[in-house]
């Protein structure tokens, strides 16, 4: 008789074990969009979205993104297939931004940018790197990672960077090597402003 009692309770609390590690979330798991923050689940997801983000009543930044996951909890919304458009001081587009995926925080306005990151200004300067950041404090364009600039046919590359938001003036931390592609144009100029 003991044997039959030890028997079902052991079944009961197997059973009870069991239970408590499934997940009886009533969320549907979305096998849509890519995988979010590790442990926690988004409060918001949504397709086709588009953020404004504002310095004061000035609008700073205009960005689209196919997908993204919102997790108010830790002011962070991770984009995927962004595309970021920087306004100058009026609300035109100074320079345009697309990449892989990237890090959102509207409290701060700061955005990170991951992957294939590509900076177009127009079609005479692109930037492209793994990561940039755009930094709202000094409403600059930086990186540690590896850059390649290319502007009128002229190549620089090096570690580090820093630049406004159309580029027009721009800071190579290292590593700074260059291609010109006008270089006799350039030795002209140098030589008309040191006769």
């Amino acid at each position: 008789m003991w044997s039959h009692v030890i028997y079902k309770t052991t079944l009961i609390l197997l059973v009870v074990l069991l239970s408590a590690g499934c997940d009886r979330s009533s969320e549907p798991v979305d096998s849509d969009g890519p995988s979010t923050v590790v442990g926690l689940r988004p409060d918001t997801r949504v397709s086709d979205a588009e953020i404004n983000l504002y310095e004061g009543a000035r609008k700073t930044l205009i960005i689209h993104s196919a997908f993204l996951s919102r997790f108010e909890k830790i002011d962070s919304t991770m984009a995927y297939n962004l595309n970021i458009k920087i306004l100058d001081s009026v609300g035109q587009v100074a320079s345009t931004i697309v990449s892989d995926s990237g890090i959102i925080r509207e409290t701060s306005n700061q955005v990170q940018m991951f992957g294939d990151v590509l900076v177009n200004v127009g079609d005479t300067t692109t930037l492209a790197s793994d990561y940039l950041y755009w930094n709202p404090v000094t409403e600059k364009i930086q990186t540690e990672a590896f850059v390649e600039i290319v502007r009128h046919g002229d190549t620089l590359t090096g570690y580090g960077m820093e630049a406004n938001r159309d580029l027009s003036r721009l800071k190579i931390l290292s590593n700074v090597r260059g291609s010109l592609e006008n270089s006799e144009e350039i030795d002209r100029e140098l030589n008309q402003t040191t006769e």
